[in-house]
């Protein structure tokens, strides 16, 4: 009896490992990081788009948004992960002069993100697809 626990305790060990590792996998492409494409609507209700380029460290969240092409690029900052939860702030000048900053929160749900963007400007909804 004792033998033939001796031979399945590494079959059953390396079965979990396997099961372990291949959780984490699938966690892992579901997190924030990454190349996305994001959009929103605009002031004048067009669509805006960019690439958004997230980096995950443990909860802290940082990244870039790319406009046109990479002529305009905007810093993520303050931004946290918990789970399937995303929050950050990024800050663009305004053509007229001064700045506004946007607090964006939303959930990830495997290859898309969605939730708001919100500043004195207004609120909006934006969502976002895995390249």
């Amino acid at each position: 009896m004792r033998r033939s626990r001796a031979r399945w305790h590494p079959i059953v060990m390396r079965t979990v490992a396997l099961a372990l590792m291949i959780t984490a996998t699938a966690f892992a492409a579901e997190g924030p990081a990454g190349s996305w494409t994001w959009s929103m609507p605009g002031p004048g209700g067009q669509e805006v788009t960019a690439e958004l380029t997230l980096h995950v460290d443990g909860e802290k969240l940082t990244g870039e948004f790319a406009f046109n092409g990479g002529s305009r690029k905007l810093t993520v900052t303050n931004g946290s992960v918990k789970g399937h939860d995303v929050k950050f702030t990024i800050q663009r000048d305004r053509p007229q002069g001064g700045s506004v900053t946007y607090g964006i929160t939303g959930k990830i749900d495997g290859n898309s993100m969605k939730g708001s963007a919100s500043s004195d400007l207004g609120n909006a909804g934006w969502t976002a697809k895995r390249k």
